[in-house]
């Protein structure tokens, strides 16, 4: 066998990794409807929504604005995506992200408001195996 075509035990191993995660994920989409909230018909779902300020400035007290950069987390559960197996959380491609449900979430009196894409979208998507989805992205705003 000539190098570089050998093929390791852990070179299959991710391969099949791979290839069954993206069975999972085929499977827990089949069906699914992103412009449906998780458990319609029963209670409003509940959005955990967390910040984390990375900086902020500079404070105009004349204008009543600032600007602030930071990392804004929602996290929920979404039943229709709850799955079982070896893993206990997904991390999921951004491409993913445009598959499943997400909040309409706002910022109330936002003057302007980017997400950071520097190289690629500042953004992450993991999955847990009880369907609860944490979503982060990193954001600047600036607030009146």
């Amino acid at each position: 066998m000539a190098a570089g075509t050998r093929i390791t035990a852990r070179q299959r191993t991710q391969s099949n990794n791979h290839s069954n995660i993206s069975d999972l994920l085929d499977n827990l989409l089949r069906g699914y409807d992103n412009s449906v909230r998780p458990d319609f018909g029963g209670p409003p779902a509940t959005v955990e929504v967390d910040i984390m300020v990375r900086s902020m400035g500079p404070i105009s007290e004349v204008d009543m604005t600032y600007s602030m950069d930071c990392y804004f987390r929602q996290s929920w559960v979404d039943r229709r995506l709850a799955f079982q197996g070896g893993k206990e959380t997904l991390a999921l491609s951004i491409s993913m992200l445009a598959r499943i449900w997400k909040p309409d979430t706002y910022f109330y009196n936002g003057k302007h408001s980017y997400l950071h894409t520097i190289t690629s979208p500042n953004k992450f998507v993991r999955l847990y195996q009880d369907g609860r989805v944490l979503y982060s992205s990193r954001y600047a705003r600036d607030r009146d």
